[in-house]
């Protein structure tokens, strides 16, 4: 039996996660029914500028927050969410995009030398040689 599949391959711009980076610090947040208010309620005494937006359900119930760097009070407010042990998501999917990198790269050194909808072994052994590397 012989598969055949069209392959759509998405990966992460380390550019503009970069860009982001540089504006503003983000951190992910499990988010649970009430939790945006409960985030805004404690905020609003502080006054720092913050945006809140739900990330894409295959994260489960999480939320991004992003507070930018460019006010003062946005900036310690990231300092607490850090010391707290909110997940730096910048960090996060810059790290994402590096192994993403390494693997592409890794495919590349193999070549592409195998002809659509035949099993090519010498293939298969060299890609299963360079994920055992990983």
């Amino acid at each position: 039996m012989i598969i055949e599949a069209e392959i759509h391959q998405t990966s992460l711009n380390s550019f503009a996660i970069e860009a982001l980076s540089d504006e503003f610090d983000i951190f992910a947040a499990h988010a649970e029914a009430n939790s945006e208010c409960v985030f805004i309620d404690a905020m609003r005494p502080f006054g720092a500028a913050f945006y809140w937006i739900p990330l894409p359900d295959r994260f489960g119930p999480a939320s991004a927050i992003f507070l930018p760097r460019s006010d003062q009070r946005a900036r310690r407010a990231a300092d607490v969410l850090r010391d707290a042990g909110f997940t730096d998501l910048c960090a996060l999917l810059l790290d994402i995009a590096k192994k993403q990198q390494t693997v592409g790269d890794r495919v590349i050194e193999l070549g592409a030398d195998a002809v659509p909808g035949r099993i090519n072994e010498a293939l298969r052994n060299r890609i299963s040689e360079q994920l055992a590397h990983l």
